[in-house]
């Protein structure tokens, strides 16, 4: 039985409030000069190999297939008959898509961030990863928390320091088995400069990129 809970402040999730808005199903959330420190610049590009290695010299490989600034919608919930919900209103958002190395061949192998203006003042990550050990909690399938406002620490990685990171943690001391192989990460370490440099698993395996 899973036990763990998202730990990060889940009463942000998509918590964007358009009916604070005169027609709020025209709510356009655009990102800002204000936002820009805060989405991944020219540090990844698509084709990049980013490769993270644990303690026990195991590494993992991951291919950036695609990196675009999008223009996303809340909906409310579908219909019975299947229908789109009430549009609520529309965000910018800034969407990485990594490729699993090791395999290749399936199209869900991925690790995937999205950076989303989710009100007019508000930014959240949003991630899926295929090695993630805690069920996805919003509709979309992406676990989710606020960037701003956000606690971040410093960490130190390969003798490099990174000013701005952002812990997610599932607190599920279990596997899920779910799929093709065992999902163990239950901690991942989000740079907001950089993206995602290191995640740990519920091995005691600490991996940290070496790019």
């Amino acid at each position: 039985m899973k036990k763990g809970l998202f730990l990060l402040i889940t009463g942000l999730l998509f918590s964007c409030s358009p009916q604070e808005h005169e027609g709020y199903e025209d709510a356009y959330y655009r990102f800002e000069n204000a936002d820009k420190p805060y989405l991944l610049g020219d540090v990844i590009s698509k084709g990049d190999i980013i490769s993270y290695k644990n303690q026990d010299d195991e590494l993992l490989s991951y291919k950036v297939i695609s990196k675009a600034k999008v223009k996303d919608a809340v909906r409310g919930p579908g219909t019975f008959s299947g229908g789109l919900g009430v549009l609520e209103n529309y965000f910018d958002s800034q969407q990485t898509v990594m490729q699993s190395q090791s395999f290749p061949d399936d199209n869900n192998a991925l690790l995937r961030i999205h950076v989303d203006k989710f009100s007019d003042t508000g930014l959240r990550i949003g991630f899926n990863f295929n090695l993630w050990n805690y069920p996805y909690i919003d509709l979309n399938g992406y676990q989710a928390a606020a960037v701003r406002p956000m606690p971040m620490v410093k960490m130190q990685v390969n003798g490099h320091t990174y000013e701005k990171v952002i812990v997610l943690a599932s607190a599920n001391t279990e596997a899920d088995l779910d799929g093709n192989y065992p999902r163990k990460v239950n901690k991942l370490y989000y740079d907001v400069d950089n993206g995602v440099i290191g995640f740990d698993d519920i091995d005691g395996k600490e991996w940290r990129i070496v790019n």
